[in-house]
């Protein structure tokens, strides 16, 4: 957010020859946190996520923290039974994936209310949205990762917010941002 106010006009993401800028990805955020909460999202509830690497996975990622929930990658590559388990594992209230996606879903279980694709009109942008941010405790689940498995079956990881924000100020610290990067 802070980088949204230095540099709104800054490159944030670039992605098969679209580009957003911070103030850009900012407006997309807010909108999915939006969405999110029109399906039912409340604080601390989960959203998994089965999406593949698109500028839409960020939006649901960053979106969910938004709204205040947690978020909870699927990985793309699990299918059948491995997949099968992972709705009611990651204890989602809501389930994101994209229409290219929908013959490899399983059956959900009940605590999912919503399974929402981006393609779906739902999540296109249609301008900025005023949503108000969640303001989450710093120890709080921002993420909730399945490992890959390599000893058994996937465990899964709870990743809280202070991890995140430790992680970008080492980033900031080793990355020359003040030398052009992201213009």
């Amino acid at each position: 957010l802070a980088r949204v106010g230095r540099t709104p006009g800054h490159r944030f993401l670039a992605f098969e020859g679209r580009h957003w800028t911070y103030s850009e990805a900012w407006i997309e955020i807010l909108h999915y946190a939006s969405v999110l909460r029109g399906l039912g999202l409340e604080p601390g509830q989960r959203v998994a996520s089965y999406l593949s690497n698109r500028p839409e996975t960020l939006w649901t990622w960053f979106g969910t923290l938004a709204a205040g929930g947690v978020y909870c990658p699927l990985n793309r590559a699990h299918k059948g039974e491995i997949l099968q388990g992972m709705p009611d594992r990651s204890g989602a209230a809501i389930f994101v994936s994209e229409n290219s996606a929908a013959g490899d879903l399983p059956a959900m279980p009940p605590s999912v209310r919503a399974v929402a694709m981006v393609e779906d009109v739902l999540f296109q942008s249609a301008g900025p949205s005023h949503s108000i941010p969640a303001r989450p405790g710093i120890y709080d689940d921002a993420v909730i990762m399945y490992t890959s498995g390599t000893t058994g079956g996937s465990k899964a990881a709870r990743l809280c917010h202070q991890l995140f924000a430790y992680q970008a100020a080492r980033v900031v610290d080793i990355a020359p941002f003040d030398r052009g990067w992201g213009r």
